[in-house]
């Protein structure tokens, strides 16, 4: 009798036990399910954010086109007129309508040390200060940067004017005996909606500031009172100055967080820790059962950290076809400008030809003026050549993961090309040394996608904003059969506590900075499991940063 109640006491207690275990390994899995989903549900509200970010700065690049065009005609000629500068605005809106331009002026300095419109073409209550003629105080910080020497193109400080966000573009011209300032005044706000129009703004908020004027900011839509389930900041170089984004998005934004997938399987979970309880017989297939959920949800986890890095390895192409679209626009752009010239010119010539008017100084003017656009068109569309002949074979490669034989030298300076809008705003500067004839048989594309994110990577993290960085890549061949690929910056290095971990997949250290964590680990993946070799990391902290790649000569 003792015995058979101490067997129903075990059985009770194994009944508990195996109830209790269920109940909470259920539990645990559908928590892990629901932290998965709102994973998933944060990382496409910051996709969007970094999405609508990188397409605000292409677009504000854009904005600079017109004013590109309008100041060649300033390069070109000994005086430009305010028709003449109206002709040409009607020219760029009827070439791009999808301009957001308020204004263009021409302003010089006077007498008392301050600017003055000269003339102007657009709405001039937004241009003029109480005084009429003396330009308005807020658009001085952007004349002046556009008058320094070292000075090009400028896009100015962001301001506010009758409840509207402006953008102040500004480049400095001649125009006869004078020097002054070309202003293109962009409609901030619209542009904004513009680029928003593919967001549930209503559910999210975006606020931007200046650095010239924290307390001012400039906002995507009018701020409303929401619960707030995802701050995500980040900011965008705009040349002369950077602007800070801050995101926010309730907790209603895009596709709803889904939280019944997880609920049923707990409830279900429950139930069958139930059924495994009163039938102890049946345990050991139960189990298995589980296991089998287990393993389909752990390939599901798998499978979206696949999908998240096979998107970090197409981050760095997305930013090259932004910047040479952008690139490619400004030689177009300075072509068709010149083109227009010469048509006008020579419709000009035709005329007095015709009048039987036409006079030596006229023909000389003309021959001066064909000779010029001529240079121009030819300049620009050789410049625009060559960056699409780099391009090309780059995107291909990065595109299509094929094996083939090439010059890595060759490889190398159609990378450099297409990294040229990267750098070319920024105070860095990117050298490579390698042997004119090393043939390969391997997959440049992967190979250029890791020099890319390693000088990506470099630019994001390693150099303060006051120090000049040098990246340099050299090519070294250690025998027949392999190379050594040395990367190396002069930034400020790698911490020692964290190189053991730079290479893990989700490591930043710009956590809830814009950074995924995932730069290096799609350079580590690439090098080990398509390329065949080995990446190591050589730092001295405070030093800069060398990683030793060495390759197969020919992949496996």
């Amino acid at each position: 009798m003792h015995m058979e109640k101490r067997k129903k006491s075990d059985g009770i207690v194994t009944v508990l036990s195996v109830l209790l275990i269920g109940i909470v390994f259920s539990g645990l899995l559908s928590w892990e399910m629901a932290r998965s989903a709102y994973r998933e549900w944060q990382a496409s509200a910051i996709a969007d954010a970094q999405r609508l970010s990188s397409e605000l700065r292409y677009r504000v690049q854009r904005e600079q086109e017109p004013l590109i065009a309008a100041s060649v005609l300033y390069f070109g000629s000994a005086m430009v007129t305010v028709d003449e500068l109206r002709a040409a605005r009607q020219k760029l809106t009827e070439l791009n309508t999808q301009q957001f331009s308020l204004a263009f002026a021409f302003i010089v300095p006077n007498s008392d040390a301050g600017y003055r419109v000269q003339y102007s073409i657009g709405i001039d209550n937004l241009l003029f200060s109480e005084q009429m003629g003396e330009l308005d105080a807020k658009l001085i910080p952007s004349v002046e940067l556009a008058l320094n020497p070292r000075s090009d193109l400028v896009i100015g400080e962001l301001l506010t004017k009758n409840a509207t966000s402006l953008l102040p573009l500004t480049i400095a011209v001649p125009n006869g005996n004078q020097r002054g300032v070309l202003l293109y005044l962009v409609n901030f706000s619209a542009l904004l909606h513009d680029v928003s129009t593919d967001l549930d703004t209503e559910k999210l908020q975006l606020t931007i500031t200046h650095p010239s004027d924290t307390d001012a900011t400039h906002s995507l839509a009018p701020s409303t009172s929401f619960n707030t389930k995802i701050e995500h900041r980040t900011n965008i170089d705009m040349g002369q100055f950077t602007w800070d984004l801050e995101w926010l998005f309730s907790s209603h934004y895009g596709e709803p967080l889904e939280y019944r997938n997880a609920y049923t399987l707990f409830l279900s979970g429950v139930v069958f820790s139930i059924l495994a309880a009163l039938y102890v017989q049946n345990l050991i297939q139960q189990k298995r059962n589980i296991q089998l959920q287990v393993e389909q949800k752990s390939a599901e986890l798998e499978q979206t950290q696949s999908q998240m890095i096979q998107q970090g390895k197409m981050a760095a192409l997305g930013g090259m076809v932004a910047g040479i679209s952008h690139e490619l626009n400004t030689p177009i752009g300075n072509g068709l400008m010149a083109a227009s010239v010469l048509e006008t010119q020579t419709q000009e010539l035709n005329s007095a030809f015709d009048a039987n008017s036409l006079t030596q100084s006229q023909l000389k003017d003309y021959l001066a003026t064909a000779c010029d656009s001529a240079k121009i068109i030819e300049q620009n569309m050789r410049r625009a050549a060559n960056l699409v002949s780099s391009f090309k074979q780059v995107a291909v490669d990065q595109t299509s993961v094929r094996k083939r034989n090439f010059n890595i030298k060759v490889m190398l300076q159609e990378l450099e090309t297409t990294l040229q809008p990267q750098l070319k705003h920024s105070n860095h500067t990117l050298l490579i040394e390698s042997p004119q004839h090393l043939p390969m048989k391997s997959y440049p594309g992967p190979l250029g996608q890791v020099l890319t994110n390693l000088v990506m990577n470099s630019l994001n993290h390693a150099f303060p904003p006051t120090r000049r960085g040098l990246m340099k890549i050299t090519v070294t061949q250690r025998s027949t059969s392999t190379i050594l690929i040395t990367y190396t910056d002069n930034g400020i290095g790698i911490a020692n506590e964290i190189t053991d971990k730079i290479f893990d997949p989700f490591f930043t250290t710009q956590l809830g900075q814009g950074g995924s964590g995932l730069g290096l680990h799609i350079v580590w993946n690439l090098v080990t499991e398509v390329l065949g070799g080995e990446i190591k990391l050589v730092t001295e902290n405070g030093t800069g940063t060398r990683f030793n790649i060495t390759l197969p000569v020919v992949a496996p």
